[in-house]
């Protein structure tokens, strides 16, 4: 019964860990897009 227990809280662990990284690659990769956006709304301005 201990051992079941033990792989449930491990495969748990597992998943909030796996969750959590995709949403800060989620958010890192949105957040990099919009500087990007940034950089190029800058340039257009310098040209004006």
């Amino acid at each position: 019964m201990f051992i079941m227990e033990s792989i449930l809280y491990i495969t748990l662990g597992v998943i909030m860990v796996l969750g959590a990284a995709n949403l800060f690659i989620c958010i890192h990769q949105t957040s990099s897009k919009e500087k990007k956006h940034h950089n190029k709304k800058n340039r257009a301005d310098d040209e004006l």
